[in-house]
């Protein structure tokens, strides 16, 4: 049998947990609000050059799946489970890592890297 002052204890640790939820809830809206308004923005200023086209799910899990996926047939093959954790679902390569090179799947890949900054970058 619990005291009343435990029970009262829990039930304020409860409140405040239910609380905290929703202003995270409300953080979280507030700031999804903001990031779609600065697509619109940006999507209207760049719609004078190009047509803008914003990608749902399964086109970003297309795109995302040719980037980390050399070979095309697992690039285009593999079906979207869900909307969430594509990136646990777009990388369908084993890397291996030998001395002196790297292997995806069955192929070599050269790393290039960029020891120091140029002095100019130009397009």
């Amino acid at each position: 049998m619990r005291s009343t002052g435990a029970g009262i204890k829990e039930l304020k640790t409860l409140l405040a947990g239910k609380q905290q939820r929703t202003l995270l809830y409300e953080q979280i809206e507030r700031d999804r609000l903001l990031l779609q308004q600065k697509i619109n923005s940006l999507s209207g200023q760049l719609n004078d050059l190009v047509k803008v086209e914003l990608s749902r799910a399964e086109g970003i899990f297309r795109l995302a799946r040719c980037l980390v996926n050399f070979r095309p047939s697992k690039a285009q093959d593999a079906p979207l489970y869900s909307a969430r954790h594509l990136d646990w679902q777009a990388c369908d390569s084993e890397l291996e890592a030998h001395r002196g090179y790297l292997c995806m799947d069955d192929d070599h890949v050269r790393v290039l890297t960029l020891k120091s900054f140029p002095g100019e970058a130009r397009p």
